[in-house]
């Protein structure tokens, strides 16, 4: 695959990327960075890989233009937290430790895997950006995007309290994050045995986060939630609970939510709710 049809590919994801959620900004201005590298660096492109290049460019500008045609921010979130205070950078190094493993929110475990993460991707920077390893190049600005996308709910969520950085689907993005990482500093470290024995502390770091942080149990807690959800729904549909108070599933009344439920005749997954709502 030439240069050109690769930068097209990559825009394609990332300006669908931009569809799926507010990180998508990130992905797609990774892709952007990288495509102006290739076009400073690459000498001797021909004109049709560089028209198509020059497309891709206009695909993700246009993409990014658009996501801010009607937005609105939500009424209810806090300011925006800004990187000059003290409050971001502990959300956002708490962020990166929840995908080291740890769950609880510490000052010196999050810059540990803060400064981590920055060390590495500092010292990938030139090697990345000579493009000659695509395995490596992949891995460098793949940690940078989801960074990005950490920034960002950073930006956003840091004003909730440090607690929202343990939001478990932070965690998803975070053990991405971690994997590269960790492949940049296994490259970084080979050749040497004091780089090595360093990298051996890189793994008992997530090794004690994962062994000490996490638990099956929170599973089992959930799904003993969501049986008591679906008991409170049912009891609303026979007459039980007329204002549909679930504490387990929602913090007020869902009474208007389950008449357009009941309206659009959707099925709850059992049989019990199929012949409640028939009734």
């Amino acid at each position: 695959m030439g240069v050109g049809w690769a930068t097209l590919l990559a825009s394609v994801v990332a300006r669908l990327s931009l569809e799926s959620f507010s990180a998508g900004r990130f992905f797609a201005l990774t892709c952007l960075v990288m495509i102006a590298v290739i076009l400073f660096s690459e000498k001797g492109l021909s004109k049709k890989d560089l028209s198509i290049t020059l497309f891709s460019v206009l695909v993700l500008l246009g993409g990014m233009g658009l996501w801010f045609v009607g937005y609105e921010k939500p009424l209810n979130h806090p300011p925006f937290i800004m990187p000059y205070t003290w409050t971001f950078w502990t959300f956002l190094t708490n962020l990166i430790s929840l995908g080291f493993g740890y769950k609880t929110s510490s000052i010196p475990i999050a810059f540990i895997a803060g400064g981590l993460v920055f060390f590495v991707l500092w010292k990938s920077l030139r090697k990345a950006l000579w493009f000659r390893e695509p395995y490596f190049v992949f891995a460098f600005f793949s940690s940078m995007a989801l960074l990005g996308s950490f920034v960002s709910i950073t930006l956003s969520r840091a004003g909730f309290g440090l607690g929202q950085a343990k939001t478990s689907r932070y965690g998803e993005i975070g053990v991405l994050l971690m994997i590269f990482v960790g492949w940049l500093f296994w490259d970084y470290c080979r050749g040497s045995e004091v780089r090595a024995r360093a990298y051996k502390y890189f793994i008992w770091f997530v090794f004690l986060g994962f062994a000490g942080e996490y638990s099956y149990k929170g599973y089992f807690t959930v799904a003993e939630e969501r049986r008591e959800s679906l008991a409170c729904v049912l009891k609303y549909y026979q007459g039980e609970n007329p204002k549909a108070e679930c504490p387990a599933t929602y913090p007020g009344s869902l009474a208007d939510k389950l008449e357009v439920a009941k309206r659009m005749n959707l099925s709850w997954g059992q049989g019990q709710f199929q012949k409640s709502n028939e009734k």
